[in-house]
């Protein structure tokens, strides 16, 4: 999936995922590492990004379009420098699964996902730079050196 130039990596997972109980799907969001996965995207929208944290959330309806009590929503956070897949080990039984495939029309899955994506600024790094800056006006240093 890619939003706003950002790829992210989906997975959902059926009964029998090494982190879940037996029964239930598993659900997990990466972002993927710049140097592989992204590398072999041949798309110029696509860039590598400043530090960023989002938060998603993930749905499965119930098929028949109108909330329930059946749905299921569930939210998490990610950030661009944690690699491993964030998520849910049992997001939902199995059964869940195949009962919203079959009570939608078009028999499919339907999984609903949104993405808020927001970008971080380090005050650490401005008060450096500044810093940084002030020692070479100071000391007159090149800056091209």
């Amino acid at each position: 999936i890619i939003k706003n130039g950002i790829i992210f990596k989906l997975e959902l997972c059926i009964s029998g995922w090494k982190n879940s109980s037996r029964g239930y799907a598993a659900f997990y969001l990466t972002i993927p590492r710049q140097s592989g996965f992204n590398k072999n995207i041949k798309n110029k929208n696509i860039s590598s990004s400043p530090p960023l944290v989002a938060r998603y959330t993930v749905s499965i309806k119930n098929g028949s379009g109108s909330p329930s009590d059946d749905d299921i929503n569930k939210i998490s956070s990610i950030r661009d420098d944690f690699h491993l897949g964030v998520g849910f080990p049992n997001f939902c039984s199995s059964d869940k699964l195949i009962k919203s495939q079959e009570m939608n029309k078009y028999k499919q899955l339907r999984l609903d996902l949104n993405i808020e994506i927001f970008k971080t600024e380090s005050r650490v790094k401005s008060i450096e730079n500044v810093i940084y800056h002030q020692y070479l006006q100071k000391f007159k240093m090149n800056q091209n050196k």
